[in-house]
Order: structure tokens, then sequence, then C-alpha cells
């Protein structure tokens, strides 16, 4: 692995927060309203979705190095592993 490299383990944590936040809020009983619910699923399809969109008890899972990256940008930094 190069030196910049992220590291796998973290890399497979931020993707599966943003791709899996609806059934990661209902695991640790985060309510997250129907509109904004609609909206993220959205994000996440379009691949744009963030940390900073996300409830915060799922923020404070999240890996910091890839804080404010879109989803798209995370798989692309996790690829050139």
């Amino acid at each position: 692995m190069n030196p910049g490299a992220p590291d796998a383990a973290r890399c497979k944590k931020a993707i599966e927060i943003l791709e899996q936040f609806d059934r990661l809020a209902q695991k640790l009983g985060i309510t997250i309203p129907p509109r904004r619910l609609q909206r993220l699923r959205a994000l996440r399809d379009s691949g744009a979705i963030t940390s900073n969109d996300l409830p915060a008890g799922l923020v404070r899972e999240f890996p910091g190095e890839f804080s404010g990256l879109t989803l798209a940008e995370i798989r692309r930094r996790c690829r050139k592993r």
C-alpha cells in the first residue's frame, strides 16, 4: 500500500455508512423525518451524499479523513489503494 492511501477498513466503514445510513440510523434508534430521508436517498443514489448530510449520531461513527467528501469521491480514493 502506498503511504498516502487510505486504510481499507476505514474506506469500507465510510462507504457503508453513506450507503446504508437508513438501516444504521434505525439500528441506533435515530429517527429521520420522511422528507429528509427522501432527500438523503436521492443524494446517496447520485453519489453526492457526504457525512455533512447525515444525522449527528452517524457522523460520530464516520471516519474523519473522509469528512465532507462525497460517496463518489470516497469510492475513487479507496480504489486507488
